[in-house]
C-alpha cells in the first residue's frame, strides 16, 4: 500500500455499487458541508488496503457543459489528492476506513483558489469527528 500524497490510484476510487448505496442511501451517513463542497461519509470495511474510497460528483445545474463539470472534477480530485495524507494519517490512528463522496453543489465560476480554500476547511472538519 502507497500512501503517497502525490498519486492517487484506481484503487482509492469508490466503485463498488454496494458500498456506493450504502454510502449515499444509509441512515448512518455522515454530512459535512462547506460551501461550494458537501461531503457525505461513512466508516466501513473495504475490499482495498487503502483506508479511505472516494467519489466525486457535480450536478447538472452546476455547469450545463460536461466539459465544465469534468474540469471540476479533475479540480476536485486534484485538492483530494493533495490534501488525502491528512485523512490517512488519522483514520490510521483511529484504525478506520472510510467511503466518501464529496459533491459539488456551487456555480462553475468559481477559482480553483477559492475551491482550495474551502476544501481545506472541509478536509479540516471532517477530520475532526474522525475519533
Amino acid at each position: 500500500m502507497n500512501t503517497s500524497p502525490q498519486i492517487f490510484v484506481k484503487k482509492e476510487r469508490l466503485s463498488r455499487k454496494k458500498i456506493i448505496d450504502l454510502l449515499l442511501k444509509a441512515e448512518n451517513n455522515l454530512k459535512i458541508s462547506e460551501y461550494p463542497f458537501l461531503l457525505i461519509y461513512t466508516f466501513t470495511t473495504l475490499p482495498t488496503s487503502y483506508h479511505a474510497q472516494m467519489m466525486v460528483g457535480v450536478s447538472r445545474k452546476a455547469g450545463a457543459n460536461a466539459v465544465q463539470r469534468n474540469r471540476i472534477k479533475r479540480q476536485i480530485r486534484e485538492l483530494y489528492r493533495c490534501h488525502k495524507h491528512q485523512v490517512y494519517d488519522k483514520l490510521t490512528i483511529h484504525e478506520k476506513q472510510a467511503a466518501l463522496a464529496i459533491i459539488y453543489t456551487g456555480n462553475i465560476g468559481t477559482s480553483f483558489s477559492q475551491l482550495s480554500h474551502s476544501f481545506k476547511k472541509l478536509i479540516e472538519k471532517f477530520i475532526q469527528n474522525i475519533a
